[in-house]
Parts: structure tokens; C-alpha cells; sequence
């Protein structure tokens, strides 16, 4: 948390709020999409599903007790729904923010570099080749963290349903692990660019897990407001990776000044 309120004061000292266009560009794209073809596409397959499953919409007549096989289907109906949606909702706001870290990716490779820049003195001529594989590290990293995360959660949604009380400590567990491959995300910018690979970068982010969280858990909690989230998340997200990672990497790292 206070590297990102860091961040906040950082960007807004240095010139580079207009960072935060891009993403906001992005998340209102897919805002859009997710308005306009997602939500008739998630109704649709509701029906067929409720359909497949024999739980049309009932009709209510005859005796008492088809009233109340009526009403009980009905609600079962609507809990299914509501599960569905519910899950749905969640999944959707996950690869919302896979989509918008790997679109916005070459964006947050030159502001990661810009701030090191700030930070250090450090200076990193322009390479048409190392940008362009900076920006295939970010998109594949992004598909790597995002599949792992969404394996170790259906693992632990498996789990829970086959053993509930376990849902008590699998929930929070959830959490922390999304929260880790979103940090992670934000950190390997700064790996890439001092020459780590893909496994020394991994080692490197499993040493110093605990900033992965606490990066990945502000940026989470950040992504849950509409749209306003998407666009502060990725850019307050690197900048604090930064803040918090650089001095990893040289002596001559610095913080901000006041």
C-alpha cells in the first residue's frame, strides 16, 4: 500500500499521468465489448444450460403439490443462475484483467523503463528489437500467470466442493494467489530489462514473494472499481513494482526524492 500511494505522488510529480490514457482507452474498449456481446452471450447459454438440465421455466396449475414442484423449481432455477452469473462475473473480471495487462504491455514496458530512468539515471537507448521482444515477454508472461492462476483456482473450487469447510481457508488463499501473478506481472518488467530470463525471473519473484502479494492485492482491489480501476491499476502498479524492486538491481537505485 505505500508503495502504490508512492506511486500516485511519483506519477503526478514526474509528468506521467498521461500514462493513464492508454489503459483508459483500453478498459472502456472492453467495457464496451463486454456490454454490447458478453452479456446476451452469458443469457443465451444460461437458457441452454437450464434447458439441458431440465429446469425450463415450470408452469404453475394443477394440484398443491405440482404448485409446489412449480416453486421449487423455479428456485432452483434462480440459484443456479445466480451461481452461474455470479461465477461468470468473476471469471470475466479476471480475463478482463489479463486482456487489459496484455494490451497495454508495451505501454507499461516504456513507463517501467521511464521510471527507472527517474529513479537510478539510468539510461536505456531506444532498441526496435528489445522492445519488440519486451513486448512478446509481456503478452506471453501475461498468458503464462494467467493460466497458472486459473488452474490453482478451479483446483481450489474443486476442493471446496468436494470438501466445504475447506472453503474457508481456500477462499483467502485464492485471493493471495491471484494477488501473486498480478504482482508478478508487474514485476518482470523490471527483471526483463536487467537481463533476467524467464526462470531467473520466476526465482527472483518466488524470493520476494511477499511484494508480489502486496503488489497484486492493491492492484486487485484496484480493478474492482468499473473502469476507474483498469486505468489506475496498470500504471500505479509498475510504478510501485519499481519503487519497491529497483533497488534489487544496482547501487545506484534510489527512491523518489520528496
Amino acid at each position: 500500500m505505500r508503495h502504490y500511494a508512492e506511486a500516485w505522488s511519483f506519477v503526478r510529480r514526474k509528468g506521467l499521468t498521461h500514462y493513464y490514457l492508454y489503459p483508459l482507452a483500453i478498459a472502456l474498449g472492453l467495457q464496451l465489448f463486454s456490454l454490447y456481446y458478453i452479456h446476451a452471450g452469458v443469457e443465451s447459454g444460461l437458457n441452454l444450460l437450464l434447458q439441458w438440465l431440465g429446469l425450463e421455466k415450470p408452469v404453475a396449475q394443477g394440484s398443491g403439490w405440482e404448485l409446489i414442484k412449480s416453486w421449487l423449481l423455479q428456485g432452483t432455477q434462480f440459484l443456479l443462475a445466480l451461481a452461474v452469473k455470479i461465477y461468470l462475473f468473476f471469471t470475466m473480471a479476471r480475463i478482463n484483467r489479463y486482456l487489459t495487462l496484455m494490451l497495454v504491455s508495451p505501454v507499461l514496458a516504456f513507463l517501467s523503463e521511464r521510471c527507472d530512468t527517474l529513479l537510478t539515471g539510468r539510461q536505456f537507448d531506444f532498441s526496435l528489437p528489445r522492445l519488440l521482444r519486451e513486448m512478446l515477454r509481456g503478452v506471453l508472461i501475461t498468458l503464462r500467470n494467467a493460466v497458472a492462476e486459473l488452474f490453482l483456482l478451479l483446483v481450489c473450487v474443486v476442493l471446496s466442493f468436494v470438501f466445504p469447510p475447506l472453503g474457508l481457508v481456500l477462499t483467502p488463499l485464492m485471493f493471495f494467489i491471484s494477488a501473486y501473478y498480478m504482482g508478478f506481472s508487474m514485476m518482470d518488467y523490471i527483471c526483463e530489462r536487467h537481463g533476467l530470463g524467464l526462470r531467473a525471473s520466476v526465482q527472483y519473484v518466488r524470493r520476494r514473494w511477499y511484494i508480489a502479494v502486496g503488489n497484486g492485492m492493491v492492484f486487485s482491489l484496484l480493478f474492482l472499481i468499473p473502469v476507474v480501476g483498469a486505468v489506475l491499476a496498470p500504471v500505479l502498479g509498475t510504478v510501485a513494482a519499481c519503487l519497491s524492486c529497483l533497488p534489487d538491481f544496482g547501487r545506484e537505485a534510489v527512491k523518489p526524492a520528496a
